[in-house]
């Protein structure tokens, strides 16, 4: 019994000094390596105007590819390529799905999506996961649609718009620091916290101050959780949207779980939960709708894994 109290008290001690000692977290990543991250991004919108409600509900989900090609003026380099890309949406209106799985579809958005898997692109992302610059991607994207021998050429330009504000460089860094922009600038330990803003501007004009909190480590991996304020601007709260410019007033919260590999900083776990609520009002409104605004109120849960 006193073998098994002094194990005990051993093992015990063992664990209370490994989650006392600070740790080095970041993105620490070997050259010719290769990295995967999945996501799995639901989105629901509600929005009302002038009584009527409206409901918009969306699914993006994509397999990306990375591989390390090392370190350039001390930003991770990397080669990024997706293995799999859908895109879905549903409204009172109208529901679509397009998917790079849909081999034999003959529908031109399809056969886009399968076609940007065969190609890669560039990007740069420091240790702490921001992006300072994504080389290729938008040249990808035109490529493939002036390629597409089924889109007209009068539709062209409206595809290659949409598709480069969802898909193309600056929605892509912000997307990859939206999931990456977590990691302190200095060594913590169990219980520490430190805080990270962080800008939505590829969902909507908005900032995330969040405090992330390291709850605990074993011999693999450290476990973060998170909660944030979502929170716009003044003077930098404007987007265009449809040929329109809006602007935003907005306000919510975020909440999240990570769990980060202890030797490349990298994401093996997470979940994402946003919820945003608010309005957007006609930054130079029509005559007669000079008073209208558009209450907002969505929610975005994002799943990514390797």
């Amino acid at each position: 019994m006193n073998k098994i109290v002094l194990l005990t008290g051993i093992l015990l001690g063992l664990i209370s000094c490994q989650n006392g000692d600070k740790i080095s977290l970041g993105l620490n990543l070997e050259e010719g390596e290769k990295y995967n991250f999945n996501s799995a991004v639901e989105m629901v919108l509600i929005q009302e105007m002038m009584g009527q409600e409206m409901d918009i509900k969306m699914d993006m989900n994509s397999n990306l590819n990375f591989e390390s090609l090392g370190v350039v003026d001390n930003q991770n380099l990397l080669l990024a390529s997706y293995d799999f890309i859908s895109y879905g949406t549903e409204s009172p209106q109208m529901q679509m799905f397009f998917s790079s799985e849909e081999t034999d579809s003959d529908d031109p958005m399809d056969m886009l999506f399968k076609e940007i898997t065969k190609h890669n692109f560039k990007f740069q992302i420091n240790q702490q996961g921001r992006v300072s610059k994504v080389e290729g991607v938008d040249e990808l994207w035109s490529s493939v649609i002036n390629d597409n021998q089924v889109i007209s050429d009068v539709e062209k330009s409206q595809v290659e718009s949409q598709l480069k504000e969802i898909y193309g460089g600056e929605s892509f860094a912000q997307t990859i620091e939206t999931s990456f922009a977590i990691y302190p600038e200095k060594k913590v330990k169990v219980g520490d916290s430190w805080t990270i803003e962080t800008n939505l501007q590829n969902n909507y004009p908005a900032f995330i101050e969040t405090t992330y909190t390291l709850k605990k480590i074993d011999a693999d991996y450290a476990y973060l959780e998170a909660i944030g304020e979502i929170f716009t601007k003044e003077g930098d709260n404007l987007m265009e949207t449809g040929g329109m410019t809006f602007e935003f007033d907005l306000e919510g919260e975020n909440t999240s779980t990570y769990k980060i590999n202890r030797d490349t900083g990298w994401i093996a776990e997470a979940t994402i939960n946003q919820n945003t609520k608010g309005k957007m009002m006609f930054s130079e409104a029509p005559e007669g709708m000079e008073d209208q605004a558009i209450k907002m109120n969505l929610s975005f849960v994002i799943e990514i894994d390797n």
